[in-house]
């Protein structure tokens, strides 16, 4: 079986997600696979198909329900379909937002008040090894900073603690 282009995170109480997952990586047969998906006779994706489209399928419809559209980070609206940040009673978008800025700050909302510790945010953002030697956290941290903080050398959003990161 090849190796996934991407690893996404799940939290561990997701068993709808789990379920349709483990059926896709019993079968890898993409065919299958999207029948798994929509067993109803819903949608099927033409080939190929790249596994982590359909799990970006699955993750979406498992949580249609779950994640609001928008969430309101500071003074800004974040919309996660389009990576955008958006004034709070505007409609225009003010900041846009890379995947990995995206990824990071979804799961430093997942995880609420609680620090990230950095391990954590390279195994879910960027599916590294724990031990492995990067400063690819600190660089994108540090460019969202740019982005998002009136004042990036003192963050009042994404601020560091003794255990990870976290959103005020």
């Amino acid at each position: 079986m090849p190796e996934p282009e991407q690893k996404f995170f799940i939290s561990e109480d997701d068993a709808f997600v789990r379920q349709k997952l483990i059926a896709l990586l019993e079968t890898y047969d993409l065919g299958a696979a999207c029948d798994v998906l929509d067993g109803d006779g819903g949608k099927r994706f033409p080939a190929p198909v790249r596994a982590g489209f359909i799990l970006d399928h699955v993750l979406a419809q498992s949580h249609a329900n779950d994640i609001p559209a928008t969430v309101v980070i500071g003074p800004y609206i974040f919309d996660f379909s389009q990576q955008s940040l958006y004034e709070q009673g505007s409609s225009e978008v003010l900041i846009r937002l890379t995947e990995k800025e995206a990824a990071l700050l979804q799961v430093l909302l997942e995880k609420k008040d609680v620090p990230v510790s950095r391990e954590d945010l390279l195994d879910c953002v960027w599916a590294y090894a724990p031990d492995v030697e990067t400063h690819t956290l600190e660089t994108h941290i540090y460019r969202l900073r740019q982005k998002i903080e009136k004042d990036p050398s003192n963050p009042s959003i994404l601020v560091t603690k003794d255990d990870g990161y976290t959103l005020k």
